[in-house]
């Protein structure tokens, strides 16, 4: 008997999703995906798609049709110096992911805000954010580390633990009481090395935890058509063999497509992530704590600045209106 069947479902949510709105890597419907949480008995979902929040509004009242509460998000593009600064850093890198969440409407606004000015102000290769702009508009937005792609997994993974450390505590200050550390259930080597230095460094600060599976489509036999869409975004074909870093050192010459590979990163099932989560000996307050972090959102307030801006226009012409 799996003992991971006493929990209720609703105790999950999933706080890492990307949706149709970033292109061609993620294929979550935002149309469709309110009704596959309902059916999984889930109460809430975020969004957190690459670098905008261009589907935000259509997502909010798609979740609201069915309620489910929405929690507007965006996985953002990051970088620890100035973003107005074009060159690689000490790790040869341009970016960096960082999880950010609209707790509230000001939280919203300033997610609006953000994503702005990383298009206008920190454009290289993408739309990023550096710690000046978030720290100056992190009123109501939660924060997560992110996946392998955050500075703090890169600096962990080049064995520079004290400098990941010292980094996560920097954001835990920034975001005060809104800051999570989350783990992945990955099973790739370099997701174990991380997930295990993240709990370490979550235990010895008593900082909470989140459990994600960045989330890129929604059904588990969803995959082919995600590699398809991987295809179609990097001009490559599904004939190509996937990329393969023990190939490559093999020697293996000839063209190859990205691939997320093995990895499972569907909108999964509260059952499906605690299963994986024991056998990876993951603490179930990782899963308990995204229930927890969707309590903390006030999404009724969402958009409650929306109104018309239309210009009013005066002397129109007899029967004309504005």
């Amino acid at each position: 008997m799996c003992v991971y069947k006493r929990y209720p479902v609703s105790e999950f949510v999933h706080l890492h999703l990307h949706t149709e709105y970033s292109t061609l890597d993620g294929i979550n419907r935002v149309d469709v995906l309110p009704d596959h949480i309902v059916d999984m008995g889930q109460k809430a979902v975020a969004i957190t798609d690459h670098g905008n929040i261009a589907g935000s509004y259509r997502f909010v009242k798609e979740c609201r049709k069915r309620d489910i509460k929405p929690i507007v998000g965006l996985e953002a593009y990051y970088t620890p110096h100035d973003a107005a600064v074009r060159e690689l850093d000490d790790l040869g890198k341009r970016y960096y992911h960082m999880v950010l969440m609209a707790k509230n409407d000001v939280g919203l606004r300033n997610l609006r805000w953000l994503s702005t000015k990383a298009f206008t102000d920190g454009f290289y290769s993408k739309p990023r954010l550096d710690d000046r702009m978030i720290a100056d508009h992190s009123e109501g937005i939660i924060a997560t580390t992110a996946c392998l792609g955050s500075r703090i997994s890169q600096l962990i993974l080049h064995d520079r633990k004290t400098e990941a450390e010292k980094m996560l505590l920097h954001h835990n200050r920034m975001f005060q009481d809104n800051f999570f550390i989350e783990v992945q259930l990955h099973t790739e080597r370099e997701q174990q090395i991380v997930n295990q230095v993240l709990v370490e460094i979550a235990k010895r600060h008593k900082l909470p935890m989140i459990l994600t599976n960045d989330c890129h489509y929604t059904h588990e036999g969803d995959k082919n058509l995600h590699e398809q869409a991987l295809c179609m975004s990097t001009n490559a074909k599904m004939s190509d063999p996937p990329w393969d870093p023990e190939r490559k050192a093999a020697g293996a010459t000839g063209k190859t497509r990205f691939s997320f590979g093995p990895i499972d990163v569907h909108v999964a099932h509260h059952d499906w992530m605690w299963k994986r989560a024991q056998a990876q000996g993951i603490p179930y307050d990782a899963i308990r704590n995204t229930a927890a972090v969707a309590a903390m959102v006030d999404s009724d307030r969402y958009f409650m600045d929306i109104r018309n801006r239309y210009p009013r226009y005066q002397h129109l012409v007899a029967g004309e209106t504005s």
